[in-house]
């Protein structure tokens, strides 16, 4: 958690993260805890009652070959890609797997409900009525039990937090790029210390007690590294020696939080216990780049990473076919003879100031070469970055398009020309499907993957730059088309459509030599 929030204040300014937490002062901290216990007795019924209502029931025969529970996120739970009107929804990242797997297994699945209600009930309402496999709310086995030791941990949190805050060297620890955060610090670790490890707490009691009562063989595991699927699917999995498999699901790069651990806090052996981190049995990664950094700076024992694509992107190798340009250009009211620039946005993980140089960025430059802008948020991006795009969108003259943040991602890339982002995964989408890439980094800190380094796209890191770049590119948008053959081969298995067979190949082998 302490690494985490380092990085962050080296990547951005504290202030504005800071600004999205409070510091839980001794009456206010004790009133949250509170609320969160009726708040996590509200979720419970409310996913029971969905639960019950559509008598989600394992089958005999298939639980007998061996049980999969797939620990995933409500924002996995998306339309299918393609433009066929009966698409259905399915998770993105665990959903071809399960569909692999088919019925030789009981195919178990969840979500935490926490931060956003809204959108974990209306996905596990979906899985509710999915017919590939049963949703089962870890938060469905919140407890009395569970809150009272929430409340003592969050006892021993705050006790602990106290005795830091009190030392005199977290002042003086206090000081990031020659500027005094002290006030910053204190409130970002006060809130952790006394409301995120008691909640994560929890979430590690609720999924020691749901492996205790499904006995999963196997747990296919999202964000291992998060603050709740940490303690509620690796460590309390590691607890009852049931294996873990971990799938990539985004960018890996060398400063990650979530990927890079000293050789101290990894156990050659597999201990799971204090001093050690707990990681999942297996992590399978995008290429063979990935698996490199993980076994190298990572320090990961090199048995427990392999190579196998990403299940999430094997549709990718026909996309090209299924998203005709003139239809979207139609539905987007643009003109398909001319440049589209698409534009992923990440406001949410950039400051405030930062952001406000990015949109002024790419609307003067989209203008200056006379293209078409498409603008994709992100989904986690709040109301307050849409209204900021509106307003700045209607002071240029350029056409330009903010797109549903749930509308299909793929259909955007691949009837754009030219991609701007600063280190999303669609840089990644982008390249496998062949699209010239830049990299707007206008936050005075190194990129967090290189792809420009590497040779796969082009960057832009001061003002006036973007526009320059966009020209080059319209003249000669094959210049790096070399670096991303190399980029697929290295960094992504080739994207040969394989990578699902290959992760429920691993499955099955795990619990063949489970039952065996």
């Amino acid at each position: 958690m302490f690494y985490k929030r380092v990085d962050l204040w080296d990547e951005r300014s504290i202030q504005d993260h800071a600004r999205s937490r409070f510091y839980p002062g001794r009456w206010l901290s004790t009133l949250c805890l509170y609320l969160d216990g009726l708040y996590s007795w509200m979720i419970s019924v409310l996913l029971r009652l969905l639960q019950f209502r559509y008598q989600q029931r394992s089958s005999d025969s298939a639980a007998t070959k061996g049980r999969v529970w797939t620990v995933s996120s409500d924002i996995d739970w998306k339309r299918t890609p393609g433009t066929d009107a009966a698409q259905t929804y399915r998770d993105e990242l665990f959903g071809s797997v399960m569909s692999a797997l088919g019925t030789d297994y009981d195919l178990v699945t969840t979500h935490a409900v926490d931060i956003r209600p809204r959108s974990g009930v209306r996905a596990a309402l979906g899985k509710c009525r999915d017919k590939l496999g049963r949703f089962v709310g870890v938060n469905t086995y919140w407890s009395p039990r569970i809150w009272r030791a929430q409340r003592d941990a969050f006892r021993h949190f705050r006790h602990a937090w106290k005795q830091i805050e009190a030392d005199p060297r977290l002042r003086e620890l206090s000081t990031v790029d020659g500027v005094d955060r002290y006030a910053e610090i204190k409130r970002l670790l006060g809130f952790h210390f006394q409301i995120t490890l008691p909640m994560a707490h929890k979430y590690y009691l609720m999924g020691r007690a749901a492996i205790c009562d499904l006995k999963p063989d196997l747990l296919l595991v999202k964000n291992e590294y998060g603050w709740r699927e940490r303690g509620f699917a690796i460590a309390a999995a590691h607890e009852q020696d049931v294996p873990t498999i971990a799938l990539q699901h985004g960018n890996i790069y060398a400063r990650h939080p979530g990927y890079v651990y000293s050789p101290s806090e990894v156990s050659e052996t597999g201990d799971h216990r204090t001093p050690f981190c707990p990681l999942p049995r297996l992590t399978l990664v995008y290429g063979e780049a990935d698996r490199e950094l993980l076994t190298g700076i990572g320090n990961y024992p090199h048995d427990t990473v392999r190579v196998t694509g990403a299940p999430r992107y094997d549709h990718l190798a026909l996309a090209t076919n299924a998203y005709p340009r003139e239809r979207y250009a139609e539905k987007y009211g643009l003109d398909p003879g001319r440049d589209i620039v698409l534009w992923t946005t990440q406001c949410h993980g950039l400051s405030d100031d930062e952001n406000r140089r990015t949109i002024d960025e790419v609307l003067r430059a989209v203008t200056a070469v006379g293209a078409q802008l498409v603008i994709k948020q992100h989904p986690r991006e709040g109301a307050k970055y849409t209204r900021w795009l509106e307003r700045a969108v209607a002071k240029h003259s350029a056409v330009s398009v903010i797109v549903p943040k749930g509308s299909d991602i793929y259909e955007h890339i691949v009837c754009s020309d030219i991609l701007i982002s600063k280190y999303s995964t669609t840089v990644t989408e982008a390249l496998i499907l062949d699209k010239p890439v830049v990299i707007l980094n206008l936050g005075f800190t190194a990129d967090r993957v290189n792809y420009v380094q590497d040779g796969v796209a082009h960057g832009a890191y001061s003002a006036g730059e973007l526009t320059q770049v966009l020209e080059r590119m319209q003249n000669n948008d094959s210049s790096l088309r070399d670096g991303r053959d190399r980029f697929r081969s290295r960094s992504l298995h080739g994207n040969d459509g394989q990578a699902t067979a290959r992760v429920a190949s691993i499955v099955r082998e795990l619990l063949d030599r489970r039952h065996g």
